[in-house]
Order: structure tokens, then sequence, then C-alpha cells
């Protein structure tokens, strides 16, 4: 099982909160997971073709896994959401 964390301002589509557990053999299928517990979060994190929307960044561990939701999991892996930021 992995463990998803999302940043505060996803919260609230998760009944408030930022971490959840999230089954699956590959990111694709944990993040499935967590959409049929939180059915609202879906829209925030991935488009219509089921593709990270480009203002996020999604790491698996500390590796970014944003265009590769097929990646393996293994017991005890974290997946990370950050929003991404620009400016100078």
């Amino acid at each position: 099982m992995a463990s998803l964390t999302l940043p505060q301002t996803l919260a609230p589509f998760c009944d408030g909160e930022r971490h959840v557990d999230a089954e699956g053999a590959t990111v694709r299928s944990a993040l499935e997971a967590a959409f049929e517990r939180h059915p609202m979060l879906r829209s925030q994190l991935v488009d219509e073709a089921g593709a990270m929307r480009p203002h996020l960044h999604l790491f698996l561990n500390e590796e970014d896994v944003r265009n590769a939701l097929d990646t393996p999991l293994t017991a005890g892996d974290r997946l990370l959401v950050l929003r991404a930021t620009s400016g100078g």
C-alpha cells in the first residue's frame, strides 16, 4: 500500500485529509483507489484523459512520475502531490 500526501489546498476534496492510503500495483491504480474513496479528488488531480493536471507534480518517493503513471509500486512507497510554482 502506498501513502498519498496532498497539499493543504486539496484536503477539502478528501474530507479534510492530507494523507490518504492508496492500494495498487501501479501509481495509476493507487490514484484510482484514492479516487474511489474521495471522488471529488479525481477532477483536481487528473484531466478527462487521465493525465496529471499541468499545474501539479507527482513524486514517487524521490522520483517525478507525473508522466509515468504506470510505474510499479512496492509496499511502503510514498506518493507526494505538489503544486507547481513559478516566479523569480
